[in-house]
């Protein structure tokens, strides 16, 4: 597109279209300037059409003005300047006086007289006396406030005050010089820079109503509402509010404090205070009505809203809009409210504290908690339709009021992990077609969709099926608003997702968060939402129709806007309250919905009201409908499905609808299409055979009919979709719309089989049919075209047919009807190519197993992805399910799915051929590849259709052309191995290449080399930015032309040359990047180093940028290579680099400001001071390896002098040398690049902070390595950062010491740079070996040790440098490199001298506050000593003032007697000196810091059974355990020698306790009331006893590190009924202390399921011997289930000898030791 171009454009506002000049394009949109109106603004290049020649005969309506003989003080008007002039034309209105005509500019001079009588003062002497201006020097312009920088701002100017004359030669620059304002005091700005940024930052128009001309303050409307007012969109990038008023929680009104919103907001106060400063008369409003209103409180005018009238004279109940406070005014303090007000939107914004719950009973809200008009940092959480969620934060003390008010008693307390909050929002493709379907539809604004792409699919589906496993709650669910919940749908009686919205006496209301719509629901059917539910995003986008407003006909909206049938989206912008933006179309061709609803009169344009009665035209007939027109439901023989009958006249001829998967969702859509009908015709008068909606007389609900006949002005109807008869009057008629018409006739005729009619004698009762009955029906003939069928009660599997007959209802036919022969029924089946695939992203290495090699050159491989393996394991445990105990035999037809049992395992497989006698069928085994001849009585039919919901699992692949030495063994089956996809639409198989993954060598080239394949695949060499060539700086020529693009640094600058070649080959390389991906709908993921091309997620124009990562979750690190900035994308934002774009060079040049020694102390970088996007002059003053040394001027200044002398930078003395670089360590002889990343305080929004770490070749550490040293703290008062708290005893500091925070930041950036890169193979570490971790919660890679292993899914690790724990998954863990084992660990561990549970008295609620008082802040520590690892300290302060002096006055923590008298040292009065010795007593021992010793699952061990309470519950003892042994010696040692006994002993904690003469460990369950014994569980043996305090000594820590001896058991295989018996307790009691073999089955309630046998060569079972001798019944073993490592050996390969892959031992530990 051609710039200034005369064009019609569409204004976004109102939809409709004006004549307007296009100017800076950016992509698909350009900014245009409305030329009868003056108005600027952005719009979509759909939004643009030429404009023809008739509309240009009309003279442009809107004329340039300036303020005639003024001129601002310096540079630009000011932004005060700018809100002064607005006032005053707001207020008064004017009238212009021509004084000159600018003839270049054209521009006319004019004097603005204040009101609308010449004569009177002029607005240019107004700003000239209060300071905003000066008088202008005669004969000099001041357009735009005296210089014109701008190219593009000139040239519109020319064309706009010359008309709608045909422009010159285009101006034509790519990307544009961009205009910025100067900061001043009132207005802030942020600077976001980007390869070709927007032009949004020019200043804003006066006029930002709509194109239309500004309305006359005279004019008004009558009765001005507060719907007319725009709401306010809260500002995400906003952090700063005030709360103007509050009534609870969720009744908050704020207003963000935002530069233009406080400019806008004192403009309209202005403008109030000066149309009532001579006020004095009265006003009588109406209710609903928007007015002005004086506050009593401070006698100001403000906007308000009329609640009540109390009468003519007594005044108005009213709520001021832009405040939320309402008063009583009397009509003195009213007076209308002028028209030009009306372009404020309403300042006031609602919202509600996320993650609070409501007011706990008897408990009040308190204004003041939320400190009004005073300033908040908030976090916006979301915006839930005119309710945003927001999160408040001191704005000193940083801390959340909300987690203070929800932990607050006042408040109930809701679930933190159920909150919509944690729900992420599913993202929209980048994409300018995106296929969807919507869900929900309440009008133009409130618009739901859901994204039908395959990922997104696959997504829900996923969803569904996990929401299908959800059990309802047996007494219901309490949840407060805001909640998470399952929530089953009245339509369907399925389970959904939803969030609480209120809770009412008729049931819990809620939205379905997935679809959008509403529903109240009993609390029954409501339930609790699972952990895994929470991971999925919310998979509905909340939209708003582009360009569309009110709706005119309710009707004409339902049959546009079709629920749940496949559309396609265009996103156009953001709208109100977060929503997107949307253009819909529901066809390929063809105008948008959007323009269709409006062309046909059903919504009108946005801006434009709509009428509020349309009158139907009286001479046009609806065409008549009848049932004929409706479409049939078609049964075939053999067909069966679940029905329920609805009307049964005759066992002849009774109606019936079909419950299957297919038409049920057609029932609950048509039945929800008629819950909203409402009759919108006035006078309806249908004809007998026409089809209607009547209203059924028992429930009063609306229904298609057919009229059957018409008596007495009633009519007879018959329900077509449930076949009953009715008479209703004229009042319960109404007109079928053609959306109704689009459902089949869901009530099918049928009659019963087998069934001659009803026996003589016999009475037919339309209830023996039980309607409204879940039944299954078979057909098996027709019968006069009727449909036959069997009908069958699923639950007691009695057939309906045969039990009437045999009652004598009815009597049987003389020869039954045969079943059909299965061959001669078709029915459609689901076939291999209508299942879903797996679709390979290219040139990203993936860990792969191969399944089959028995293709020549191709392969079958199966992904070893968290998604697809959980595929694959859900997928195996539904096969076990159903087919374990299958004994029957199927003959398959070919080309259908079955499923399979091949080498013990059931899979699906497709059906290729029968053999010949149709004993057996040759099958493949697409999820694994192989072919095989499997016999029919081990082939099933799929039942379930669960089975077919997964997708092919396994991706044939091909590697080329195969050789003659192919063979099947020469690449290894279930097996890990890289694999690189090169042509991902090769033929009819993906061509890919193998790599080895722990060598990383191709298998696919040793393959090219041995002869099996003649022609190996092989990888595309990637473009990098070492190919390309450098652009460079002129040096001797004097100044060049350039401008900024990024600033990260005074020693970190990127320009571009804007002259010359370089000029033109920017502007060229521009045009040839938008023409090459304009249309781009594709993904690609790149390798770390390649050179690509990206779409800038600031503007959505490509450009040339290099791949610094990829990340954990697949997005993609740039750095734009011609602009210098990076930026984070998707996949579908990257392609593959032409050849063409690779011969510009690379137009970034890296420099540094000259004669600049670095950053002032305690400044800090500003890059918008060196104007980026501006024109700048540049010398070089010298050139190295590492950039150039540069001066840039601005004008006639020299910046570099400039921000020396501003005392930002610190200057360079002339002829002193440069800083020496350090020389680089040395590493096995290889030269790494140290771990440095300067430290930027303030980066450009839209280049965030990367480092680039270059890592020598990795150094392979020893397996096993040893925990790190410990960062050492100074020893008198240590400047630390609490990070993790446990207790008091013991929580975890990090030193603040400057050395140790460079360092500790540069290793934790180099480790998310090293591992969050790339996807490495999986890494089995060892216990305590330390490792590097990945944390979920803020996507980052740390140090950990591993402590514990979690089956073969997690590990427990401890954050080393942090001391907090964690599970991570074994895709979490990668061995450390030893690089990154140098720095100590910086977690220290911290115990407050005294701080035990005898001496200070801890409730939670104060070890709340000293968490909160502490964490993650400066303090400083009084050290007493150090014990081990452990500092003692005596007190801990944040800014000088004693934390435990606070909380002891403020009452958290209450002092024991033996502090209060002096017996034990209180820890504020301990000093840490040499000559204080102090008694420090050893913290008590938890039953948390035992571990508990588990069984290795498979795994057969010998065990002594050593307690026993029933077979289900019992504890054993590992035999091999000399450790328990000598344990149990020492601590009989100790306890004789100690005496006296320990009575200060607490619940949970670990003590030595006497029992039957020997000490033993246990933990204390209850302590004893006084005098009285205390209950002690003994869990080296599980018995519970009571216990005399005598009996009772503390156990000394060096005791717990022996795990807990007795394993909790339980029998396998067998189960009670009921209660185990006396006798069955008895004969197992006799097993005791005797020795057996234990095998692990499993888990159940915490205990493991054990596989008992004899240690004797009998083996005899314990389980099925009480099973003999009929003490217990047998039940199925969990233990024959296989893991998914089992599942994978076994799968159906032809190769039959597989070796297992070695399983490393999995230990379940409770906590850290």
């Amino acid at each position: 597109m051609c710039l200034m171009n005369n064009m019609a454009s569409q204004f976004t506002r109102d939809g409709l279209w004006y004549r307007a000049l296009p100017y800076d394009p950016h992509g698909p949109r350009a900014h245009v300037q409305y030329i009868d109106y003056g108005t600027r603004e952005s719009v979509h290049l759909s939004q643009m059409y030429p404009l023809e020649q008739r509309f240009c005969a009309l003279p442009q309506q809107a004329v340039c003005c300036a303020l005639a003989g003024i001129q601002p003080m310096s540079g630009d008007w000011p932004e005060d300047a700018a809100i002064a002039f607005r006032d005053e034309l707001l207020v008064a209105g004017s009238v212009a006086t021509i004084c000159a005509y600018r003839k270049v500019q054209r521009v006319l001079e004019v004097e603005l007289c204040r009101g609308l009588t010449p004569g009177g003062a002029t607005i240019n002497k107004v700003l000239l006396s209060r300071g905003f201006a000066i008088a202008s020097t005669p004969g000099v312009a001041a357009v735009n406030g005296g210089s014109e920088k701008s190219p593009v701002r000139k040239k519109v100017a020319e064309n706009v005050a010359g008309g709608l004359e045909k422009s010159g030669d285009a101006m034509k620059m790519s990307p544009p010089v961009r205009q910025e304002k100067k900061t001043t005091d009132r207005q802030l700005k942020s600077l976001k820079p980007g390869p070709k940024p927007a032009s949004g930052n020019s200043p804003k128009p006066v006029s930002t109503v709509s194109p239309k001309s500004v309305p006359s303050p005279v004019k008004r409307r009558p009765v001005p509402t507060v719907a007319v007012l725009e709401r306010l969109d809260p500002p995400m990038d906003c952090d700063q509010l005030m709360v103007t008023t509050s009534s609870g929680p969720d009744d908050i009104t704020v207003q963000f404090v935002e530069p233009n919103l406080i400019a806008r907001v004192q403009s309209l106060t202005k403008a109030l205070a000066k149309m009532h400063a001579t006020y004095s008369g009265t006003y009588t409003p109406v209710t609903g009505e928007l007015i002005c209103a004086k506050f009593s409180e401070d006698n100001a005018w403000y906007r308000a809203e009329v609640i009540e009238v109390k009468g003519r004279n007594d005044g108005a109940r009213v709520r001021f809009v832009d405040y939320g406070n309402v008063e009583d005014v009397n009509v003195a303090s009213m007076s209308a409210l002028p028209d030009a007000l009306l372009s404020y939107p309403a300042m006031g914004v609602k919202c509600r504290l996320s993650g609070v719950g409501k007011l706990a009973p008897g408990c009040q809200w308190d204004e003041n908690q939320l400190k009004p008009f005073e300033l908040w940092r908030v976090k916006i959480v979301g915006n839930e339709r005119d309710l945003c969620s927001v999160e408040l934060f001191d704005k000193d003390t940083g801390a959340s009021l909300n987690a203070l008010l929800a932990t607050s008693a006042s408040f109930v307390p809701l679930d933190p992990k159920k909150a919509v909050m944690n729900l992420r929002n599913v993202k929209i493709p980048d994409r300018d077609r995106i296929r969807i379907q919507v869900t929900d539809a309440v009008d133009a604004d409130h618009v739901n969709v859901q994204i039908l792409e395959d990922d997104y699919i696959l997504d829900l589906a996923r969803l569904t099926e996990e929401l299908s496993r959800i059990e309802p709650a047996d007494q219901g669910v309490a949840r407060q608003p805001g909640d998470i919940v399952c929530a089953k749908y009245s339509l369907d009686d399925k389970w959904y997702r939803a969030v609480v919205l209120d809770l009412t006496d008729m049931g819990v209301k809620v939205r379905f968060i997935d679809y959008g719509n509403m529903e109240t629901l009993p609390s029954g059917r409501i339930a609790p939402v699972t952990d895994s539910l929470m991971k999925f995003p919310i998979m509905v986008v909340s939209c708003s129709l582009s360009g569309v407003s009110g709706i005119v006909t309710r009707d004409g909206w339902t049959n546009s806007l079709k629920l749940f049938e496949p559309m396609s989206m265009t996103v156009t912008g953001r709208g109100d309250g977060g929503r997107v933006n949307i253009e819909l179309f529901d066809d390929a061709s063809g105008p948008s919905l959007n323009k269709k609803l409006i062309a046909s009169g059903v919504c009108t344009a946005a801006g434009i009201t709509a009428p509020s009665d349309i009158a139907a035209s009286s001479d046009v007939t609806a065409p008549k409908m009848t049932v004929k027109g409706l479409k049939r439901i078609e049964l075939t023989i053999g067909q069966t499905s679940p029905v329920q009958v609805t009307s049964a006249p005759d066992p002849d001829s009774f109606t019936l609808q079909l419950l299957d998967n297919e038409n049920l969702p057609m029932l609950a859509k048509l039945t929800t299409e008629l819950l909203d009908y409402t009759d919108q015709s006035e006078s309806f008068t249908p004809c007998i055979g026409e089809l209607m909606c009547a209203r059924f007389s028992l429930d009063k609900n609306w229904y298609r009919a057919e009229v059957t006949g018409k008596v007495a002005g009633k009519y007879t109807v018959r329900f077509v979709d449930f076949g009953n008869e009715d008479t209703v009057t004229q009042s319960d008629i109404g007109a079928m719309t053609p959306s109704l018409m689009q459902y089949p006739v869901m009530g099918v005729c049928c009659g019963l089989a087998d069934v001659a009619g009803v026996a003589s004698g016999q009475t037919w009762d339309p209830e023996m049919l039980r309607p409204f009955q879940g039944l299954l029906m078979s057909v098996v003939g027709h019968k006069s075209g009727v449909p036959l069928v069997r009908l069958s009660d699923p639950k007691t599997q009695l057939d309906v047919n045969a039990d009437l007959i045999k009652r004598g209802v009815l009597s049987p036919m003389s020869t039954p009807m045969n079943e059909p022969d299965p061959a001669a029924v078709v029915t459609p089946q689901v076939t291999i190519d209508t299942m879903a695939r797996i679709k390979l992203p290219s040139a990203e290495k993936m860990l792969v197993q191969l399944t089959d090699t028995s293709r020549p050159g191709h392969v079958t491989v199966q992904l070893l992805v968290k998604d697809y393996l959980t595929d694959l394991a859900n997928l195996t445990q539904v096969l076990i399910d159903t087919y374990s105990d299958y004994k029957d035999s199927y003959v398959p037809h070919v080309g259908e799915i079955v499923c399979a049992k091949f080498s013990g395992d059931w899979s699906r497989a497709d059906v290729l051929a029968l053999c010949p006698g149709g004993a057996a069928a040759s099958v493949h085994f697409f999820d694994f590849g192989n072919v095989e001849e499997i016999q029919c009585a081990d082939i099933a039919k799929i039942t379930d259709d669960a089975i077919l919901r997964f997708p092919v699992l396994g991706v044939s692949c091909r590697l080329g052309e195969a050789g003659a030495k192919w063979k099947p063994d020469s690449l290894p089956l279930f097996e890990a191995v890289l694999m690189t996809v090169i042509d991902p639409d090769s033929e009819a198989a993906p061509l890919v290449e193998l790599f080895n993954a722990q060598t990383g060598s191709s298998l696919t080239e040793a393959l090219a080399k041995s002869g099996a394949l003649q022609c190996a695949a092989q990888t595309v060499a990637m473009s990098t930015k070492d190919d390309l060539e450098k652009a460079g700086l002129p040096r001797d020529v004097g100044q060049v032309k350039v401008r900024v693009t990024d600033a990260y640094s005074p020693s970190s600058i990127t320009v571009q040359v804007l002259q010359g070649d370089s000029l033109a080959g920017l502007t060229a390389l521009g045009d040839a990047l938008n023409d090459s991906f304009c249309d781009y709908s594709s993904s690609y993921v790149p390798q770390k180093g390649e050179l690509v091309c990206a779409k800038f997620s600031q503007d959505n124009c490509w450009y040339r940028a290099e791949v610094l990562a990829v990340t954990a979750d697949r997005n993609i690190r740039v750095k734009f290579i011609d602009y210098g900035n990076s930026d984070e994308v998707t996949p579908g934002s990257v392609a593959k680099i032409t050849p063409a774009l690779c011969v510009y060079p690379v137009f970034g040049i890296t420099c540094h400001l000259a004669d600049v020694g670095g950053m002032a102390s305690g400044r800090v970088w500003d890059p918008t001071l060196v104007h980026p996007f501006e024109m700048l002059s540049l010398t070089v003053e010298s050139s190295a390896t590492d950039g150039y040394a540069v001066k840039l001027y601005n004008d006639t200044d020299c910046l570099n002098v400039s921000l020396v002398n501003s005392g930002m930078l610190v200057g360079q003395a002339k002829g002193s040398p440069p800083k020496a670089k350090p020389k680089e360590p040395v590493q096995n002889g290889t030269s790494v690049a140290p771990l440095v990343c300067e430290q930027v305080s303030m980066p450009l929004k839209s280049s965030p902070v990367s480092c680039a770490v270059k890592t020598a070749p990795v150094v392979q550490p020893p397996s096993y390595m040893k925990c790190l040293p410990m960062q050492d703290l100074a020893r008198d008062h240590p400047l630390v950062m609490p990070c993790y708290l446990e207790g008091p005893d013991e929580f975890y500091v990090q030193s603040l010491d400057r050395d140790c925070v460079e360092r500790f930041t540069e290793l934790t950036q180099a480790l998310t740079e090293c591992y969050g890169s790339v996807e490495a193979p999986a890494y089995e570490p060892k216990q305590k070996e330390l490792v590097a971790a990945y944390c979920v919660a803020d996507n980052a890679w740390y140090r950990a040790v591993v402590t514990e292993f979690y089956g073969d899914t997690h590990y427990k690790v401890v954050f080393v440098d942090y001391g907090n724990a964690d599970l991570v998954a074994v895709n979490g863990v990668q061995q450390l490199e030893p690089r990154f084992a140098k720095l100590p660990r910086q977690a220290v561990r911290v115990s407050l001298f005294g701080m035990n549970s005898t001496d200070v008295r801890w409730s939670g609620r104060s070890i709340s506050i000293f968490s909160e008082e502490i964490l993650n802040k400066a303090c400083t520590m009084s050290v007493v000593r150090k014990d081990g690892d452990v500092f003692i300290i005596a007190d801990i302060a944040v800014d000088g003032k004693s934390v435990i002096d606070k909380m002891v006055t403020d009452g958290y923590i209450e002092l024991s007697d033996k502090i209060a008298n002096g017996h034990v040292t209180s820890p504020k009065s301990v000093t840490a000196t040499a000559d204080h010795k102090v008694n420090v007593v050893e913290a008590v021992v938890k039953i948390s810091e035992i571990r508990v010793q588990q069984l290795v699952d498979s795994e057969e061990v010998t065990v002594l059974l050593a307690h026993m309470v029933s077979p289900s519950d019992f504890s054993v003892h590992l035999t091999e355990n000399k450790a328990s042994v000598e344990m149990h010696v020492k601590l009989n040692e100790y306890c004789t020698g100690t005496m006296g006994a320990y009575t200060q002993f607490v619940r949970d904690e670990v003590v030595c306790a006497l029992y039957d003469n020997v000490w033993y460990r246990s933990v204390v369950v209850e302590t004893p009331s006084s005098g009285g014994l205390a209950k002690l569980y003994f869990f080296d043996f599980g018995n519970t006893e009571r216990i005399s305090a005598e009996n009772i000594r503390r156990m000394p820590r060096d005791f717990a590190t022996v795990p807990q001896q007795g394993i909790p058991c339980c029998l396998g295989g067998v189960a009670s009924a009921g209660q185990w018996s006396n006798k069955a307790v008895d004969w197992f009691s006799t097993l005791l202390n005797k020795c057996f073999k234990a095998k692990p089955l499993g888990h159940k309630d915490g205990r493991h399921q054990i596989d008992l046998r004899h240690d004797d060569q009998t083996r005899r079972s314990v389980s099925e011997e009480m099973i003999s001798l009929q003490l217990a019944t047998s039940i199925v073993s969990p233990g024959s289930r296989p893991t998914l490592v089992q599942r994978s050996k076994l799968s159906p390969a032809t190769r039959k000898e597989v070796s297992p892959p070695s399983v490393t031992k999995a230990y379940q530990l409770s906590d850290l030791p």
